[in-house]
């Protein structure tokens, strides 16, 4: 079972980032928006996967079908690959929306919709679960205020908070912000209004840096 990490925050709190110091050679970014990378030299460490570039280790992956396919296939062909992260991925629940937006529905219908939106993420969320147990796979996305003030997951309508709890699905959760002009993750909460949250000793302090790379290497000494 390979693991999920959530990492979350708002845009501009130096999520991606954090990708910087990742080893390419056994790293692969699925981006769910086409976007530039925010880290010095990005193009020369990650090349678009493609018939002519088939040790590709970046793909651009707007909806779920090329999603999957891309994992299926990380998972069965890419032995080399061990980290894979999801950038943007509240992004796919918005797609999802938007693709439906001129649906008509009848007395009732709005829910169903909702609901197979919110069954389209967690189906994704079973894959990761099903691939191989060497692989991490951190989902990258922004986070939405709640009515009573907490902060999780940003989804796309109530009835899809209420149908799943994101958070309850990953066992660490990081939240990017900025703190005395530096990039930082918060490991767990202060006043209970964050949603991160990370096993008992496995960072030593409640802000670390955002570097991916040390996440890992904490995660693994930690297991290990």
């Amino acid at each position: 079972m390979a693991e999920k990490i959530f990492v979350l925050g708002n845009s501009g709190t130096g999520k991606s980032t954090s990708l910087r110091n990742l080893n390419p050679e056994d790293t692969f970014i699925l981006q769910c928006v086409n976007k530039k990378l925010p880290f010095k030299g990005w193009r020369s460490k990650y090349t678009k996967i493609s018939k002519d570039n088939p040790n590709g280790n970046l793909s651009l992956s707007k909806n779920y079908d090329n999603l999957r396919k891309q994992l299926i296939y990380i998972h069965n062909k890419r032995k080399d690959i061990k980290v894979v992260i999801i950038d943007d991925s509240h992004y796919l629940m918005t797609g999802d929306f938007m693709n439906r937006i001129t649906e008509k529905v009848s007395k009732g219908g709005g829910f169903e919709k909702y609901n197979q939106i919110a069954y389209n993420f967690y189906n994704l969320l079973e894959l990761v679960e099903n691939m191989r147990d060497d692989i991490i796979v951190f989902f990258i996305a922004h986070t939405q205020t709640n009515d009573d003030g907490t902060r999780s997951f940003k989804t796309v309508g109530k009835l899809l908070d209420n149908t799943i709890v994101l958070e309850g699905l990953a066992t660490i959760i990081l939240e990017s912000k900025i703190r005395e002009k530096k990039y930082v993750f918060q490991t767990n909460k202060i006043d209970g209004t964050e949603p991160c949250k990370a096993p008992l000793e496995m960072f030593e302090d409640i802000y670390i840096d955002n570097d991916l790379k040390e996440v890992i290497n904490k995660i693994r000494e930690y297991e290990n």
